[in-house]
């Protein structure tokens, strides 16, 4: 399986995401030309927003910082070789003036592992954030991608997603349905594992990009443990009409991510 993030400074930070299954070929995850908003009612004082970072061709990474509760990450590395493919959540926001100081849990999606991370460094706001991540020790650029601005209502979200979903080290394929209000159902359609479903909602978080997200997920033996509730972050790409979510378990012990194409 090969999994890799490229950042653009002039397109969503989903330019090309793309993973592929052991023994099948690439697919494309996301490339958005979402257009930046036509102007911000207000300068914005905060790191709130999203963030890619392309530290070189074996590791990127993309950080989601809203406005307020726990932000999110999704961290790619192939620099040992195998990938890893990680979720991260934590606190980050921090206001204009003050240093990033922030510790996350990080969860493996591919393959199954927990670690703590550091992010320390400075940033403008709506431009760049200047990090070192630890214990990598890796140390970079990340740039703001404006269409976190772009807001996508849910009635433009919902319809029936394929989607791919990744966790504890493996992956599997599922229906996805997006209602109007946000209400989200999914069942697996790999034969031998229809019994694995799970539901929840999507939740706009005010003039943004974002959706909180949280599904639940029920069946013996399936890919999330039964029982299992996933809260984290999405965001649909219009220009590929694919929704892209990741989380984790409240005791970051299983992480989730899911690429749903329309």
């Amino acid at each position: 399986m090969s999994v890799w993030v490229k950042w653009s400074r002039t397109t969503s930070v989903w330019m090309a995401v793309a993973l592929s299954a052991c023994g099948g070929g690439g697919r494309e995850v996301g490339v958005s030309e979402n257009p930046p908003p036509a102007a911000a009612s207000a300068t914005r004082l905060t790191n709130e927003g999203i963030w890619g970072w392309e530290y070189s061709d074996t590791f990127s990474a993309v950080f989601v910082v809203p406005a307020q509760g726990d932000s999110w990450g999704l961290l790619i590395d192939s620099t040992s070789g195998s990938l890893v493919l990680e979720v991260a959540r934590g606190r980050m926001l921090a206001f204009q003036g003050q240093a990033i100081s922030s510790q996350l849990s990080a969860v493996g999606a591919v393959p199954a592992q927990k670690r703590a991370i550091g992010l320390n460094g400075g940033f403008t706001p709506m431009a760049s954030m200047n990090l070192t991540l630890t214990p990598n020790n890796y140390t970079g650029e990340l740039q703001y991608d404006p269409s976190y601005d772009v807001v996508v209502p849910l009635s433009g979200v919902a319809t029936t997603y394929e989607a791919d979903l990744y966790a504890d080290g493996y992956k599997d394929s599922f229906e996805v349905s997006v209602a109007s209000d946000g209400t989200v159902a999914l069942a697996s359609v790999t034969p031998g594992f229809e019994h694995c479903t799970g539901s929840g909602r999507l939740q706009p978080q005010g003039s943004t990009a974002i959706f909180a997200t949280r599904l639940d997920f029920t069946g013996a033996g399936c890919l999330l443990p039964d029982g299992v509730t996933i809260e984290g972050v999405a965001q649909y790409d219009g220009v590929l009409r694919k929704l892209i979510a990741f989380g984790m378990d409240r005791d970051a012990s299983v992480a989730l991510l899911m690429d749903a194409n329309r």
